[in-house]
């Protein structure tokens, strides 16, 4: 038995049937909840042993799973964030080739929600840059066009913002991928089809599970 050090209580069990792995995680004794993960080949080495995360992945399925019942509050996030960092250095990231983000917001002041995904963001292993609060569209894609990130963070919180987000969508560099929540998108649900928003992260369970899948598409 693996014992997790990212969630007290937290055990992992290694499991191999033929070609196929799992990970089996429970919590507690008696076990209160189990989650099953299917591995990939080269996670497992000839010994048994776990060669490369599923520490990572792991911890993120099962915060995921408690989110959906009890959404966290921004401190609960940013607390989750340093656990996942400190799982994050026991091995691979989620990523060969860690991703880029640059964020911003263009009609928030405060940040709150910035702070949040730059959080779990930098604990899933992108790397982030920030160009901070109330960004003109016009200052946010030259920023994209220089940088060349694989993905733009950004958060809207005034219903009136369609045409500034409309222009970044629309100026974007192709490889550069829009993730956008705030107040905006998550009390208007048509805001998202106005603006031709790509990805909505409507929460930071929601931008994390969109990362837990994320594959950039350049090379190098």
């Amino acid at each position: 038995m693996l014992t997790g050090p990212w969630v007290t209580g937290a055990h992992i069990d290694l499991v191999s049937t033929g070609k196929i792995h799992y990970v089996n995680l429970s919590e507690g004794s008696p076990p209160k909840r189990r989650i099953r993960l299917i591995l990939r080949p080269r996670a497992v080495g000839a010994s048994g042993s776990l060669t490369e995360e599923p520490y990572l992945r792991a911890m993120i399925e099962m915060l995921l799973v408690d989110w959906d019942r009890q959404p966290p509050t921004r401190q609960g996030y940013l607390k989750a964030a340093d656990q996942l960092a400190a799982c994050r250095r026991r091995g691979p990231a989620l990523w060969v080739r860690a991703p880029r983000m640059l964020t911003a917001t263009i009609d928030d002041g405060w940040g709150h929600g910035l702070e949040v995904i730059q959080a779990l963001a930098r604990a899933a292993g992108v790397s982030v840059d920030t160009l901070g609060v109330m960004q003109k569209p016009e200052v946010i894609v030259e920023a994209c066009r220089r940088k060349r990130p694989d993905l733009l963070g950004l958060t809207v919180l005034q219903f009136d913002s369609d045409d500034a987000v409309r222009q970044i969508v629309k100026r974007l560099p192709a490889q550069t991928t829009l993730v956008a929540g705030g107040a905006a998108y998550r009390y208007d649900p048509d805001f998202a089809r106005r603006t031709g928003t790509p990805v909505v992260a409507r929460s930071g369970a929601a931008f994390l599970a969109f990362l837990l899948h994320y594959q950039p598409t350049r090379k190098g």
